[in-house]
């Protein structure tokens, strides 16, 4: 994870001669254009370029072999691609970076901006939508790693798992036994869950909880009416003030947008029950009020947090830190939820058979700006 970013211009030049030889392709007829696909902000692929023709050595030149050149920028924003490369990229595929309108007028030959992840707020939907440039994410590659790592957190919380690990490096270990019936440790069985957003992950999160023996509750206001009567036991709150006060435990798997940002925040969390709640976000920084969390940390609304996305990642602020160092049952993981070897490979294939799709003209499956 970049902490400081050294600004640099990546140029058609600086990625060789590879790229000049584009327009000598002689696998596609000489009258059709060949689409040059980016891939942004991928590490350590610096200066590397694949044509129609080259020996499939990476997953997104394996699924667009014959179709599209592929090059790998080594760029960490789209501030560092000059133009005489901009010019010619069709499709872009980017992780982190963010994808603003002025860099729409950059790209006139743009047909796509493909999000290697399943949120999408760094992109500028509208601006896209408007000069008819499609913008898919890819929802499927890291719903078991979220829904697990949302769980795992969890459980850390209720158990304090990190806490008593704290305890023990700071010289508790088991001569102060007696300690523990004052923490407040939980069993799982018989909690009830609360789901912010009921998508791919949030039901996956539910799953799992249920295996635990928990009861679980959603607030989602984009389902249909109804839907609930066919999940198995799951029952729906008709707001998120509902859904708090009915919780032992909140679990957030929604978008960021101008809804939910900050929607747990000094006002919601009043309605949280007396003997507090425990929070997991593992969706977006921004839905969480970090500056209110850490008041009801302290005032014992809230029993325990566990965050792996912050609204100033990657900066961690200090009165988080101090927080946990002082004792806190406060979790923060660096935005690692999605994360698995297999996942990340998977993402990868989601993407570039999206790209592909778009390209040979088919419907793209995961348009996110109709």
């Amino acid at each position: 994870m970049r902490l400081a970013l050294t600004a640099r211009r990546v140029t058609s030049a600086s990625i060789g001669a590879r790229l000049a030889r584009v327009s000598q392709i002689r696998d596609l007829p000489s009258s059709k254009r060949v689409p040059l696909v980016g891939v942004i902000d991928m590490e350590n692929k610096e200066g590397t370029v694949y044509t129609t023709t080259s020996v499939a050595e990476e997953i997104e030149q394996r699924e667009l072999l014959g179709i599209a050149n592929v090059v790998f920028t080594g760029a960490a924003s789209m501030d560092e691609i000059d133009d005489s490369l901009s010019q010619n990229l069709e499709a872009v595929l980017l992780r982190r970076c963010s994808f603003a309108s002025k860099e729409l007028a950059r790209l006139p030959h743009l047909k796509c901006v493909i999000r290697m992840g399943a949120g999408y707020d760094n992109v500028d939907l509208a601006a896209c939508r408007e000069k008819g440039v499609i913008v898919s994410n890819c929802p499927d590659a890291w719903v078991e790693e979220v829904a697990d790592s949302s769980l795992s957190l969890l459980l850390a919380l209720v158990r304090q798992t990190f806490a008593l690990s704290r305890f023990v490096a700071d010289g508790g270990g088991w001569t102060r036994q007696a300690e523990l019936p004052r923490r407040g440790i939980r069993r799982l069985r018989g909690m009830r869950l609360g789901l912010v957003g009921l998508g791919r992950i949030g039901t996956a999160v539910a799953v799992r909880a249920k295996a635990f023996g928990m009861s679980v509750g959603f607030y989602d206001p984009h389902l249909q009416p109804g839907i609930e009567k066919g999940l198995g036991g799951l029952s729906r709150a008709a707001s998120f003030e509902e859904l708090l006060s009915q919780s032992d435990a909140v679990s957030f798997h929604c978008p960021l947008t101008p809804e939910t940002r900050h929607m747990l925040n000094e006002d919601t969390l009043r309605a949280c029950g007396g003997d507090g709640i425990f929070v997991v976000n593992a969706a977006r920084g921004s839905v969480v009020d970090e500056t209110a969390l850490l008041h009801a940390l302290t005032s014992g609304r809230v029993r325990g947090a566990a965050l792996d996305v912050l609204s100033t990642e990657p900066l961690v602020p200090q009165a988080l830190i101090d927080a946990q160092r002082s004792g806190a049952n406060l979790v923060i993981t660096p935005h690692a939820a999605f994360y698995s070897d297999e996942a990340f490979e998977e993402m990868r294939h989601i993407a570039a058979r999206e790209v592909r799709r778009i390209l040979q003209g088919q419907p793209p499956h995961y348009q996110v700006n109709r």
